[in-house]
């Protein structure tokens, strides 16, 4: 199976590869980044080599640290951006009227019972944004004490 984006296993490795080096420069950066993902220093070492690529649990733990610019880096071929979201820079109202314009398309979609390949193809953007938003909800709402 191929495919058409042009998005090959040496691509990714290369761009994850480039990323961990500009993110983790020194020693004294693995040292920090170890400490606190419990990623050991010659793995990040590894990964920054090109010889070893993370498991997907080490890519989101050092995604965690290393930040959007990070990601955005690994993640450039497939045309995504990444942002960083802090805690209350959402407009609560915008992000409640966009969830709500994505749950009655899909709402209504799914009204007859069934879902065929052409509405679940159409309908493939709406779902992933209302996940979005929702995960962007749930990361800008405060923590309770």
């Amino acid at each position: 199976m191929s495919n058409d984006l042009g998005i090959t296993h040496d691509l990714a490795i290369k761009r994850l590869k480039g990323a961990i080096r500009l993110a983790i420069p020194d020693a004294a950066r693995r040292r920090h980044v170890s400490e606190v993902t419990g990623i050991p220093i010659r793995t990040l070492e590894s990964y920054g080599n090109g010889e070893a690529a993370p498991t997907l649990v080490n890519f989101l733990l050092l995604s965690r640290v290393l930040g959007a610019a990070f990601v955005t880096d690994v993640m450039s071929p497939t045309g995504l951006q990444v942002s960083l979201l802090e805690p209350g820079s959402i407009d609560p109202h915008e992000l409640l009227t966009a969830t709500l314009h994505n749950a009655a398309a899909l709402s209504a979609a799914l009204d007859d019972g069934r879902l065929d390949h052409r509405e679940r193809l159409a309908l493939a953007p709406a779902a992933r944004e209302l996940g979005c938003d929702l995960i962007a909800f749930s990361h800008s709402m405060k923590p309770e004490p």
